[in-house]
């Protein structure tokens, strides 16, 4: 195989999993979830931030402050 042939890993994962090629696809959607379920505080954050610099209702900052900490400590809270 020379290097400028397009190989496909996935083949090549699929064919060692053997029996087991649906938990790729279920390992590969639970990673990509758990990737977005991350930014979750940190979009909290930004919006104290943006409220704050924004001069808006100060009174939101509290509701997002605690929804980014519930998020953080409880990962099971939405």
């Amino acid at each position: 195989m020379s290097k400028s042939e397009n190989y496909d890993h996935m083949k090549l994962i699929k064919k060692y999993a053997g029996g087991h090629k649906a938990l790729i696809t279920l390992g590969r959607s639970l990673a990509a979830i758990s990737a977005v379920l991350t930014l979750i505080p940190y979009y909290e954050l930004w919006k104290i931030i943006r409220t704050a610099v924004k001069g808006e209702d100060t009174g939101q900052i509290q509701f997002y402050a605690w929804g980014a900490a519930a998020y953080l400590y409880c990962p099971g809270v939405p």
